[in-house]
Formats: structure tokens, C-alpha cells, sequence
């Protein structure tokens, strides 16, 4: 048995034992290293300790062959279980192989089909790949060992991809499911060439337009800035008199990226060049879509593909129920008080629900400035009611309640 596990898992024998007794128990163990396996080992005993040994061998070497699926290229028997797993491991969530090892044992017993084992995974990477855009990592070693407690219910339930849905968005703040409002607010102006998976997320885009994903291992493959990172005269010239803050707010934004396959840098062309490159050379369709029908590329032509491809991308490729776009996806009993900065609103301007007319501009966590005043908002709407002639006889206001953004109420979505 012990043989078996080495030969089918080299080097990864310690991760294994680690994640199978985090899948068995439950909980999150200290990861395997040099430094402390000996301590790993010493719970591992502890754990297992009357259990018969040839048992428990032939049960880990069970295990083992599920685990090879998980970590490494190895097929499970189906096409689309293979490319959900391999999504999860391009984007490193190895924080959840206990929980995936766990799920696919059952997969092993029948208790899911193929196509439940697909929904759930495609859910629980569409988590991860938001959280991942978003910085989004703390607790996740934690908390994803716990999730094997929520495997019974994603068995009982008709609908798997919405049962693991709300089983993320029930996590605490820093494990919550990023919603569309978040996101999109964030990625406006976040530097997407500088993300990890800038690469694989734009292949994904494309992916979703042919049907076709791009290798990522083709050497021909490039990461291509319309704009250039380094003007010239020429691109000074076309962009305008404002052209370094043009430059400096959207060079590296995602309405300014896009993948080629072509063999040479395309770098300071003029845009007239590269988007004949574009439409007859680079092999995909994401460096067609919303560039090559452009005549000149400048600010309001980054401004509107950066908003096509966000949506597209929250839309099509990262996808979450419609209850979940615009509310916050995360446990909120141990939260206080009101947080713009949670969902990036600062900056932005929100409306009173009785009268749309009157708007207050988010200047930080806690506050808004209307006309030319700091207000937090429970004391501006009593003072807005008051104005109103509708104060209530209390004159206790939760501010929340009655102001909105894009059209959702505050407390829907605070």
C-alpha cells in the first residue's frame, strides 16, 4: 500500500496524508514541511491511534488514487471533471484539496453523478477565481477543510451549483463571494497586466466567445497593451493634449489589454497597424471584439471596451446567481455598522429613495458630504426628512434603509 502511494504520488506524499486527515477530520493541520513533520506525524499517530493498521493502509491508498485527480494531470474518467480541476490548480487554491479529495470519494461511491461533481466544482471555482481578482485569500486555509461538512447537503439537494453557492456566500466578510457591484468597481481601474492570472483570465474570455481556449503554454501567445506601456510621438499625438494622464490611468486597466498569437512584439505601432494585425493575424477573438471596429484608440474607446469586457466577465465567464450580483455574499452577524469601503463606493454618489433629486457623494467608510457638509447618514436623513416635512416622531433614522446605489437599496447590499 505504502509503495503504491509513493510511486502514483512522488513528493507529494506528506500533502496527502495532510489533506486526507483534514478531509477525514475535518479541520485545518499545519502544512508539511521539513520544519515540522515530525509534529504532522505525531497527530497523524494520534488520530489514528487503535485503528488497525492494514485497514487504514488500504483506506489511504484508496484515497491516494482519487488524490493523484486532484493534484495532477492525471484523468478521472471525464473530460470536464479533468478541466474544472485543472482550473484549480492554475489558480493555486491547493487550500481546497481536502474538500475536492472528499468530493470526488463520493463521486467514487455514487452519491454524485458526473454532471453534480461539474456544477459544484464550476461554483466553487467561479468563488475563487472572483475572490482571486480581488486580493481575496485570507482564512481560505481554514475554512475550506471545514467545507467537507457541507458535502451531505450538497447531496440532498436538486440544484448543486445554487446549494454551493449559498454555502460560500454564507463564509464570514473576508471569505465572501465577491458581488458584480464590488468587482466591477474594482476592476475599472485595478492594473490587470500586473494580475497573476491576467492571462488566464483572458483566455477564459475567449473561451467563452470560440469555444476555444487558448494554451497558455504557446510560446507564441502574448499579453499585447493596445495602447503601448511607452508612448511615442505618434500615440501622443493621437491621444491629445492630455495624452500621460490618459496614459497613466488606462495603460495597464483590462479594456487596454488583450491576448495575440503572433511572433513579434507589435510594441509602438501606430493603432491603424496593430488592428490590422488583430483582425488578420493574431488568431483570437478577444483582440477583435471592440478594438478593431474602432477608428482611433483613445480614452473613451478603453473606457468602453474595459466596461464590455467587465460585464462579459461577470456575466458569461464568472457567473453567480441573479439573488446574489448585488447583495453582500457573506455572513453579517459579527459585522457593525455601515461600510462603503466593502463594496468600493467611495468616490461614487447615492440617491434618496423618496426623491432621487437629492444626492450625497461617498467620501470615506463612514461618511458622505452633502452640500459641502461631512454627514453620516443616519443624522443626513433625519435632516433630509426634516426639510421634507416627513420626520418620523422618534427622529431615529437608519440611514441605509433610505438611500440606494444603481438602483439597490443600501441595506440590501451594506
Amino acid at each position: 500500500y505504502w509503495l503504491h502511494m509513493e510511486n502514483i504520488l512522488p513528493h507529494k506524499l506528506s500533502d496527502f496524508i495532510r489533506d486526507y486527515m483534514q478531509g477525514i477530520f475535518r479541520c485545518s493541520y499545519p502544512v508539511a514541511s521539513e520544519a515540522n513533520y515530525k509534529k504532522l506525524y505525531g497527530i497523524f499517530k494520534n488520530n489514528f491511534k487503535g485503528k488497525n493498521s492494514q485497514s487504514l493502509l488500504q483506506e489511504l491508498s484508496g484515497y491516494s488514487d482519487i488524490y493523484k485527480y486532484v493534484i495532477s494531470d492525471s484523468s478521472c474518467g471525464n473530460e470536464n471533471i479533468d478541466k474544472q480541476l485543472s482550473d484549480l490548480r492554475k489558480i493555486k487554491v491547493t487550500t481546497s484539496y481536502s474538500f475536492v479529495m472528499m468530493l470526488m470519494s463520493e463521486r467514487e461511491q455514487k452519491k454524485f453523478t458526473d454532471v453534480d461533481i461539474i456544477d459544484i466544482l464550476e461554483a466553487f471555482n467561479i468563488y475563487c477565481l472572483r475572490r482571486r481578482i480581488m486580493g481575496l485569500t485570507s482564512g481560505e486555509n481554514k475554512v475550506f477543510p471545514t467545507l467537507v461538512n457541507q458535502i451531505k447537503d450538497l447531496e440532498q439537494a436538486d440544484d448543486k451549483k445554487l446549494k454551493m453557492f449559498e454555502i460560500l456566500s454564507k463564509q464570514e466578510s473576508m471569505l465572501r463571494l465577491p458581488n458584480d457591484i464590488e468587482l466591477t468597481r474594482y476592476m475599472e481601474t485595478m492594473n490587470f497586466s500586473n494580475f497573476q492570472y491576467c492571462k488566464f483570465i483572458l483566455s477564459l474570455i475567449e473561451e467563452k466567445l470560440t469555444k476555444n481556449r487558448p494554451d497558455l503554454t504557446d510560446k507564441k501567445l502574448q499579453l499585447e497593451h493596445i495602447m503601448p506601456q511607452k508612448l511615442n510621438e505618434k500615440w501622443k499625438i493621437d491621444l491629445g493634449s492630455n495624452y500621460d494622464n490618459i496614459h497613466q490611468t488606462y495603460v495597464n486597466t483590462i479594456g487596454n489589454l488583450t491576448l495575440i498569437r503572433h511572433n513579434q512584439e507589435l510594441g509602438q505601432k501606430p493603432f491603424i497597424e496593430k488592428k490590422d494585425i488583430y483582425e488578420n493575424h493574431a488568431g483570437l477573438q478577444i483582440a477583435r471584439t471592440k478594438i478593431t471596429d474602432k477608428e482611433s484608440w483613445n480614452e473613451d474607446s478603453i473606457k468602453e471596451r474595459t466596461n464590455w469586457m467587465i460585464e462579459f466577465l461577470l456575466e458569461e465567464v464568472l457567473p453567480i446567481p441573479d439573488q446574489m450580483r448585488k447583495v453582500n455574499n457573506f455572513n453579517v452577524k459579527n459585522i457593525k455598522g455601515l461600510s462603503f469601503q466593502s463594496l468600493q463606493l467611495i468616490g461614487l454618489d447615492i440617491n434618496f429613495i423618496y426623491d432621487p433629486t437629492i444626492t450625497a457623494h461617498v467620501i470615506n467608510d463612514k461618511e458622505v458630504e452633502f452640500e459641502g457638509t461631512k454627514w453620516k447618514l443616519s443624522p443626513l436623513t433625519r435632516e433630509i426628512q426634516t426639510r421634507r416635512g416627513a420626520v418620523n416622531k422618534s427622529g431615529a433614522y437608519q440611514g441605509a434603509q433610505y438611500w440606494e446605489y444603481d438602483g439597490i437599496k443600501l441595506a440590501d447590499i451594506i
